[in-house]
């Protein structure tokens, strides 16, 4: 097996561009490994919140007892099924369509929504949810699903207002009651851009002030020297910020240096008659 590698440990992560979670009618095939690109009739179902999904097993057993000590002799599975819930954060069509059918939400030509409650059972749909297990590696659960469940919307203005919707699997042709598939891309991705802030040298009089750039990103670390005109002296050096000032290491006659905060800073550098 060779050894352990943290580079392989699994952290299930949504992919923020085309969304994690997909659903079609049970006529759209489910896919059949983890990177083919799926069929336009999967509806993404966008954002979801950040407790991202769960898949739960179910089951249940018979125990065969013997006669004589009434021991335990085998068991028998009689019931078995699995659990995916999630809770979709985003309010569109797609979203109340899966959580309360296609014929129970009108859509009008403004994209407005007229949506209607009710306590029948939800059809059969395809459910497949994509993610990242670790860098360079895709996944994908596919599964055959029933909405069974809706969770307790709260309407406080500090929790999402979504539901959440758990989806019971039915059995495939096989007998499965899901497929995994994981695929090794050897894609890493690219590390993001760092944000750069802005470095202002405000003006100032009998004397010049020069900063080592421009911008520069948080953590980074800047500097600044001074040239008082003959016969001036620095009186007075800081970098602003929104609030407070940015920790300055130097001197007036070397210049000197600050880590950058995220956010702009000023640096306001005064001369004076020495």
């Amino acid at each position: 097996m060779g050894l352990p590698n943290t580079d392989n440990v699994e952290v299930l992560e949504g992919s923020v561009v085309t969304g994690a979670i997909f659903i079609a009618p049970t006529t759209v095939a489910l896919p059949t490994d983890a990177t083919t690109a799926l069929s336009s009739d999967y509806k993404c179902f966008g954002f979801t919140s950040d407790e991202g999904f769960s898949i739960t097993e179910e089951t249940s057993n018979n125990e065969l007892r013997a006669w004589e000590g009434h021991a335990v002799v085998r068991n028998t599975r009689t019931e078995y099924s699995e659990t995916i819930a999630f809770t979709p954060i985003e309010c569109n069509a797609e979203v109340a369509k899966a959580t309360w059918g296609d014929s129970y939400v009108d859509v009008d030509a403004g994209g407005n929504l007229t949506i209607r409650h009710h306590g029948q059972a939800m059809p059969a749909v395809h459910v497949v949810i994509e993610c990242v297990p670790f860098a360079g590696a895709v996944k994908r659960y596919c599964a055959k699903a029933q909405l069974t469940e809706r969770g307790d919307m709260t309407g406080n203005g500090q929790d999402f207002a979504g539901r959440q919707l758990s989806f019971k699997t039915l059995a495939l042709s096989d007998g499965s009651t899901m497929v995994e598939y994981l695929a090794f891309t050897g894609d890493t991705p690219e590390p993001p851009e760092p944000t750069l802030y802005t470095i202002t040298v405000a003006e100032t009089t009998y004397g010049t002030v020069s900063a080592s750039a421009e911008q520069a990103a948080e953590g980074a670390t800047v500097s600044f020297t001074m040239t008082p005109e003959s016969g001036y002296n620095v009186d007075g050096a800081e970098v602003q910020k929104a609030v407070g000032t940015c920790e300055l290491s130097g001197t007036p006659e070397d210049g000197y240096t600050f880590t950058m905060p995220a956010e702009n800073v000023t640096i306001l550098v005064t001369f004076a008659a020495g």
